[in-house]
């Protein structure tokens, strides 16, 4: 029993001794956090947190520099209507800048040329038979056509035959025959803009140049004579419109037949075409109803008066 005393202060210094060892925390009391050069490693460190003492430089805002001025481009004078691109022909010259066409009604009044025109758009009959005739008498003469009727000339009908017919005499003969445009669709050239203006012109350029191959400038013939009155802003308008594209000279008249209407019988027709004298321009058509009628009596009146049918190139100079 003498151990006993001895073995119960061992035991006991052993238990002190297990008692400071649990009390003392592994990780270390808490304590607040002390701001760190670098960002913290802690997998709890919220991602927005402080920001360290040493802040990320950031970076420095970049500022664009001003361009310099560039000049504006010139513009490219548009060819075609259409919103697609549309190729000139190289057989139509280039539309011309700043040019004013010239109104004409009639020549100089020297000489004794007159000029026979005929439109051709809408009606087809008679306008081979009309073609032949002036090509086999030899009778000079312009034919302003529409680019919708050139345009008959793709189809397989018999409007579509007679149109080529017409083109083939027309066409191949410039030292018998002037050509020039009568617009597309034959609008009051009145009611459109400068743009509409353009495109009725060169349209009618296109498939002119396609079926016929040749340039109708410098001649247009308003539809229906309409340009917005005499000296108008509208007259204005149109004339400077058409110059620009290529048109120089606008061509009227002073002698109407009137042949297009079918009121308008064969001895009118004779009957008008007699007011021509030197340089006059007369109007005629090649779908006219009697005009193939009237044709040998109306040229045999006019040689009677000493006058002699010329293009439009030989009466104006062109």
């Amino acid at each position: 029993m003498a151990h006993r005393p001895f073995l119960a202060l061992a035991v006991f210094a052993l238990a002190v001794s297990g008692c400071e060892l649990s009390l003392t925390p592994s990780t270390g009391s808490p304590v607040a956090p002390t701001a760190s050069a670098g960002p913290s490693s802690s997998p709890f460190a919220p991602a927005t947190g402080a920001p360290s003492a040493s802040p990320t430089p950031q970076p420095t805002a970049s500022v664009e520099p001003t361009p310099a001025p560039t000049p504006a481009p010139t513009p490219t004078p548009a060819a075609t209507r259409s919103a697609g691109p549309r190729p000139t022909p190289t057989s139509v010259p280039s539309p011309t800048a700043a040019v004013v066409s010239a109104y004409i009604a009639a020549g100089s009044r020297t000489g004794n040329a007159v000029a026979l025109t005929f439109d051709f758009g809408g009606r087809v009959s008679d306008a081979v038979a009309i073609v032949d005739y002036l090509r086999d008498q030899r009778i000079h003469a312009t034919v302003f056509a529409t680019g919708a009727q050139a345009a008959l000339a793709a189809a397989e009908t018999a409007d579509g035959r007679a149109v080529r017919d017409v083109l083939a005499v027309v066409c191949r003969d410039p030292a018998g025959f002037a050509f020039g445009n009568h617009s597309y669709h034959h609008p009051d050239f009145a009611t459109l803009t400068p743009a509409q203006m353009r495109a009725e012109l060169l349209d009618t350029e296109k498939v002119e140049a396609t079926y016929c191959g040749r340039s109708p400038r410098p001649y247009f013939r308003p539809p229906g004579g309409s340009l917005g009155g005499w000296q108008t802003a509208k007259f204005r308008e149109i004339m400077a419109t058409v110059g620009a594209v290529g048109y120089t000279k606008t061509i009227f008249w002073d002698v109407d037949t009137i042949d297009w209407s079918t009121a308008t019988t064969k001895q009118q027709i004779i009957d008008r075409a007699a007011a021509a004298r030197a340089s006059s321009i007369v109007l005629m058509h090649l779908g006219g109803y009697h005009t193939l009628e009237a044709l040998p009596t109306v040229l045999a009146n006019l040689r009677a008066k000493g006058l002699r049918p010329v293009t439009l190139d030989e009466l104006l100079g062109s």
